[in-house]
């Protein structure tokens, strides 16, 4: 990931952030393997945002455009995990940040000369209230994001 990508990533605390989701939320040995769309939607759409299920795919999009930058965060939800896909391009130049949380995580792990033990793991979850949890964090992440490139794309 370029520089500026990371220096977003950075300065919201995501590696922290994501690790402590996923570090909270492993330790259920059970896991929802099965979702039913309809309350995962309502459950989404509880924070306010417009949501598409993407059938074909299998994941739950949300999109945004501010400032010349579309901002996306996708949902896929299998065997009880949470793959949280964060992401955004500027519709001027083209540049684009983010990915999969884990690959961020990664990412951040390289240009800091981390050196984990493992790979930081997809959130799981046993029941529709800890996937709303999930969903809670993972948009406050996601907000977090949309702020800090707003803010570092723009200076005052």
């Amino acid at each position: 990931m370029e520089e500026f990508g990371i220096n977003i990533f950075e300065s919201i605390n995501f590696y922290e952030r994501y690790k402590s989701l996923s570090d909270k939320t492993r330790n259920n040995e059970r896991r929802l393997e099965k979702t039913d769309k309809k309350q995962v939607l309502a459950i989404l759409e509880k924070f306010d945002y417009k949501v598409k299920y993407v059938s074909k795919d299998n994941f739950y999009k949300i999109v945004d455009s501010l400032n010349n930058w579309t901002f996306n965060i996708h949902f896929s939800l299998k065997y009880g995990l949470v793959e949280i896909i964060l992401g955004c391009k500027n519709n001027i130049s083209e540049k684009f940040i983010g990915g999969a949380s884990c690959v961020i995580c990664e990412d951040i792990e390289y240009s800091k000369n981390i050196k984990s033990e493992e790979l930081i793991k997809d959130p799981s979850f046993d029941s529709y209230e800890t996937l709303g949890e999930i969903f809670k964090e993972a948009l406050s992440l996601y907000e977090d994001m949309k702020r800090e490139v707003l803010k570092l794309s723009h200076p005052a």
